[in-house]
């Protein structure tokens, strides 16, 4: 089932994609592999791939609505709070703060598609020599290189999608040609987001790719500890 773009807006500004933990008789039923976790991890009720994507997912930038020195991640609470206290609502996305909404979502799509490729891309320090990437810190230049290119490669396998009317196609062009002789607006599709909006469309696809990369690290970071 596919969140439809009102549900997703507020969505995918407010919170993050998490992945359902495993229950404690996972392992027991088949449902956990060998590669997702050991079966005293998972006899524990959480798989530790699991809790380390709700971990970076929650590192991800979100969009709050501020009133005066009130702030929340519902829009609705900021309208009641606004109309309450007679203020207008600003907004904010880390440390950046803004008047108009659509600014504010601007940048939070960019500050998440930077997130994304400063986590999938490495960084070596010059001072420690160390390199860092997927959130780890490795001694060794190569192999950070082999997890750069894994939790890359993650990411290409989040892709977008597009609806007219009841027809369904994965090229941005031949879509936005089909809508065009339609005469209607054609819809996006990534992952369970359903939406009209290029931007909401766009947030999703990075959020997609950036959870992506963080269960292709979790996965290495628990195979090198076995």
């Amino acid at each position: 089932m596919r969140i439809h773009h009102l549900a997703a807006v507020a969505a995918l500004a407010a919170s993050s994609f998490t992945s359902a933990n495993l229950s404690a008789g996972d392992c027991e039923s088949g449902s956990c592999t060998k590669t997702e976790c050991t079966k005293t991890e998972c006899t524990t009720g959480e798989c530790p791939i699991s809790a380390a994507v709700a971990t970076s997912m929650k590192e991800l930038p979100q969009l709050a609505f501020v009133i005066g020195d009130e702030c929340t991640q519902c829009e609705m609470t900021a309208t009641k709070l606004a109309s309450t206290h007679g203020k207008a609502v600003r907004y904010a996305v880390g440390k950046q703060s803004f008047d108009e909404k659509g600014a504010a979502y601007d940048a939070l799509i960019a500050q998440t598609e930077g997130m994304l490729a400063s986590f999938t891309t490495p960084a070596k320090c010059a001072k420690s020599g160390m390199t860092t990437v997927a959130g780890e810190s490795c001694g060794c230049p190569i192999e950070a290189g082999k997890i750069a290119a894994r939790v890359k490669a993650a990411t290409k396998n989040i892709t977008v999608a597009y609806r007219v009317g009841s027809e369904e196609c994965d090229c941005p062009k031949a879509s936005a040609a089909m809508a065009k002789k339609a005469g209607v607006e054609r819809t996006f599709l990534v992952g369970d987001v359903e939406t009209t909006c290029p931007k909401t469309a766009r947030l999703a696809y990075a959020r997609a790719r950036y959870e992506a990369a963080a269960k292709a690290a979790a996965e290495l970071k628990l195979a090198s500890a076995k």
